[in-house]
């Protein structure tokens, strides 16, 4: 029996998906990715409410263009596809494709 690799994110290897972000020089794509987007809290579609602070929670990079993340403040939440994409400066953009939030 053969040595399995643990996987702690089926969808996203950062050998294959992360391999531009490796290539310039970044050790550990998936970690910069979600660190990334956690300083971003302007992309999160939805206002706090009731003097709460919107923040990422748990966040699944997908793929080499894509990830899902969950945002709160306490009191409302709800979850987002965001789009990233390395621009020519080497910083991350990310873009939010599409979202499920209170109405």
């Amino acid at each position: 029996m053969g040595k399995e690799k643990l996987k702690s994110n089926y969808w996203f290897d950062a050998e294959y998906d992360g391999i531009k972000l490796i290539e310039s020089g970044i050790s550990n794509p998936e970690e910069l990715i979600e660190n990334t987007i956690r300083e971003k809290t302007e992309l999160i579609p939805i206002e706090a409410v009731l003097g709460g602070k919107m923040h990422f929670g748990n966040i699944q990079v997908l793929s080499s263009e894509w990830l899902i993340a969950e945002f709160d403040d306490g009191h409302v939440q709800g979850r987002g596809i965001y789009e990233y994409t390395m621009n020519n400066n080497g910083e991350l953009e990310f873009k939010l494709l599409n979202s499920i939030v209170p109405e």
